[in-house]
């Protein structure tokens, strides 16, 4: 369901280091206790806090406008310059393993010849005990790439159709982490700037035993690829295991100081992702898993586009403002969800392609799984900010101010399999094109 003009919960959290953090030691990056305030999602006095409601004040008449797709339609794929692609899945022949085998037919001229039959004797029924089959006690076998059905897709060349140059950042769980530089890492309470070290980052065990709190550990789909994970740990009796992040419970790799995110020319992103089930508290369990943010730390804006899982419920939502100074509310801010979805799917694999702009003119189409889920056309971002700095962010982050926690699932884990940032200011590329480019680095067929 695409919401044309929703209004926004309030997402917030106070400013300031939590006592208790703890140190890092990552021996690839340096680890600092000050956080940089370009982190930040919002800011808000206890007393303001105390007031607010969670939601934003916001305008419901809307700038923009919100088209809706239909799963499966004809215009799902081509909106961003490539002719539409005919659904092969509805023209598939069946599995030649399900198609009807044909009798075979003899080919001679000639019938058999007759046969006497045999007289028949009647037998007294004989009456056999049903055969029943040992019940045996295993534990469940957990599923593997393969069983995940994605929509037919045509053929596509294992070429690379991105230029290089065009990729901004990208993250990479077939690399070694020391090689890659996102720009800052969150854990435990901390910021480690430049690479990771190899072995990740740790803290104390949680309750399963694990103790990765960001790095490369294998697919929990399929053991043979290895996947980056995000883990964060709440225990059940209201204490916070894991050292807060200014008033979240969080990790996340922020991409400042990597090549910015353009303004007034086309942005894609494309990334794959799986998180684990974060319970059916509704809104009053939200955690964010991607956003984009401005680069004017001191601003106070809200992240301009915002992946948000809200219990079970999934909700992108975006925000503008065309004031020289931007500002969160109206009459020049505003903010709309553009997608909305209950019952999200947990524990399995999406792959997602963004394409973006930033301007009066601008807006912002998503595909997942080949799928067109969201068109916005309309205000995007803060193009007026005199600060041109923006960036990327992958996390899972979980605010704790007016922002329960179902403690029972105190352990939250992300997954990221790729995710990579292209700028293209001449519109050479299509969603085609990124998905192929998706495969080619992931090594998967994708639609």
């Amino acid at each position: 369901m695409l919401v044309a003009a929703g209004t926004l919960p309030a997402l917030g959290y106070v400013a300031g280091p939590d006592p208790s953090t703890e140190s890092v030691t990552a021996s690839g990056g340096q680890t600092t206790d000050e956080a940089p305030e370009s982190l930040l999602f919002d800011s808000a006095t206890s007393s303001q806090r105390n007031r607010r409601e969670a939601r934003l004040d916001g305008s419901t008449s809307g700038k923009g406008r919100l088209i809706s797709r239909k799963k499966g339609s004809d215009s799902n794929r081509g909106k961003a310059g490539r002719p539409n692609d005919t659904d092969s899945s509805s023209t598939t022949a069946p599995p030649a393993a399900l198609a009807p085998t044909p009798s075979p037919t003899s080919t001679a001229a000639t019938a058999p010849p007759p046969t006497t039959a045999k007289p028949t004797t009647t037998q007294p029924p004989t009456t056999q005990p049903p055969t029943t089959r040992p019940t045996t006690t295993q534990a469940p076998v957990p599923p593997t790439e393969a069983t995940i059905q994605l929509p037919a897709a045509k053929p596509r060349s294992t070429a690379d159709p991105i230029d290089p140059a065009a990729v901004l950042v990208s993250v990479n769980p077939r690399k070694a982490l020391s090689t890659q530089n996102w720009g800052q890492s969150v854990a435990l309470g901390k910021v480690t700037n430049g690479p990771l070290p190899d072995s990740g980052l740790h803290g104390p065990a949680m309750s399963d035993g694990q103790t990765l709190r960001l790095g490369l550990t294998p697919d929990p789909r399929d053991p043979s690829r290895t996947v980056l994970q995000f883990a964060v740990e709440y225990n059940a009796s209201g204490s916070y295991r894991d050292p807060l992040f200014h008033d979240g419970s969080r990790v996340q790799i922020a991409q400042i100081d990597r090549p910015k995110l353009p303004r007034g020319q086309t942005l894609w992103h494309t990334f794959r992702y799986m998180h684990e089930d974060f319970g059916t508290n509704g809104a009053a369990d939200q955690q964010i898993l991607t956003q984009y943010h401005d680069g004017d730390h001191s601003s106070g804006l809200n992240p301009y586009l915002a992946w948000m899982v809200t219990g079970s419920d999934l909700q992108i939502f975006i925000k503008y403002s065309s004031c020289e100074v931007p500002t969160k509310k109206p009459p020049c801010g505003d903010g709309k969800v553009i997608f909305s979805e209950k019952q999200t799917p947990s524990n399995t694999w999406k792959n997602v392609v963004v394409r973006s702009k930033v301007g009066a003119d601008g807006f912002v189409q998503i595909w997942r799984d080949g799928v067109l889920i969201a068109d916005y056309q309309g205000p995007f971002g803060y193009y007026n900010q005199t600060v041109d700095n923006d960036y990327a962010v992958l996390s899972y982050y979980h605010w704790h101010s007016y922002n329960d926690f179902d403690t029972r699932l105190p352990i939250r884990r992300v997954w990221w399999d790729w995710s990579s940032m292209v700028a293209d200011p001449d519109n050479r590329y299509s969603v085609d094109d990124l998905y192929a480019h998706l495969a080619a680095n992931t090594g998967l067929a994708l639609p």
